[in-house]
């Protein structure tokens, strides 16, 4: 369980109290035993009696300064910020022919700044695999889940994978990649992404697992969809067989039956009102045509349904 924000983030900047170093690039940051070794197996087993780190306090760690940064921000507060540089705010620049003219740049600097966080989010969950915080791990991955859902780029999904893929055995991130590589799997295709000897061949076999299933389930619904396509239209034509032996059958009468009528009976066929059946009825006053024996209608109203 993370600590108060602010209890943490004043431990973590001042190093109070601190009984451990991390040593990193040429960076030291002190930390907390019963912070860090609670939240990491990995820092806990190099604490034990009769290892070097144990005796010197002092733990060296081989990965990037800003990225055990981010590890710790998440140990100490239970998130972790970053911003990419170039990610500032701009001011609008209005109807500004120059800054019209610029949008290809600014679309490329996006672009390299979406690369650029990508890949940050990735090293933070390759750290949190082998440091054993799973916590953290999910965090990074439901961060690049946010930047490619809300900025998809192949170029860019590229460029994650480079960095990315062997550098860290967290199982959500692999998911996630298999998930958005099968997701866009032609756009990737005419990358030649999958082409032998490319980064992606790794995950290649996954991605055409779940590209299968996918193609699996909708070769499925589109059979469903023509069995109920064929049940129609075969009550269709049991309907149109029906509507002919009544137009039959009416053409014998001469006289509508409607004593408001009388009129010679000259049938056609009209869609009932509200749109789900057929009736066969008299052309001058619109009367459903009746059998004059049973006074029952010879329509059929089915298509209730479709």
């Amino acid at each position: 369980m993370a600590l108060p924000l602010a209890a943490g983030l004043e431990l973590l900047r001042s190093g109070k109290y601190s009984d451990l170093t991390l040593l990193c690039e040429d960076q030291e940051f002190r930390v907390h035993k019963s912070v860090v070794c609670i939240l990491s197996p990995v820092i806990a087993a190099s604490m034990k009696e009769g290892f070097t780190e144990a005796k010197t306090s002092t733990l060296k760690v081989e990965f990037d300064a800003k990225i055990l940064k981010c590890m710790l921000d998440f140990m100490y507060m239970g998130t972790y910020e970053y911003a990419p540089q170039g990610s500032e705010p701009t001011s609008s620049e209005g109807g500004n022919p120059q800054a019209q003219g610029n949008s290809t740049d600014t679309q490329a600097k996006q672009a390299l700044i979406l690369s650029d966080s990508l890949i940050h989010h990735a090293k933070v969950n390759s750290i949190a695999d082998y440091y054993g915080l799973a916590t953290l791990a999910t965090f990074s991955v439901n961060e690049i889940e946010k930047l490619l859902t809300e900025n998809w780029s192949a170029d860019a999904f590229c460029d994650l994978l480079q960095e990315a893929i062997g550098s860290t055995g967290d199982k959500g991130f692999r998911q996630s990649i298999v998930k958005w590589a099968s997701n866009n799997v032609f756009e990737l295709m005419d990358k030649d992404l999958f082409s032998e000897g490319k980064l992606a061949n790794d995950i290649a076999a996954e991605v055409l697992a779940k590209c299968t299933k996918s193609f699996k389930n909708i070769s499925a619904s589109n059979g469903k969809l023509e069995a109920v396509i064929r049940d129609k239209n075969n009550s269709l034509s049991s309907h149109k067989a029906h509507l002919a032996m009544v137009a039959k059958d009416s053409s014998k009468r001469h006289v509508c039956l409607n004593p408001g009528c009388k009129q010679g009976f000259g049938h056609e066929i009209k869609v009932e009102p509200n749109g789900l059946g057929l009736k066969l009825c008299c052309s001058k006053c619109g009367s459903r045509f009746r059998s004059r024996d049973s006074g029952s209608c010879l329509i059929s109203s089915g298509f209730s349904d479709v």
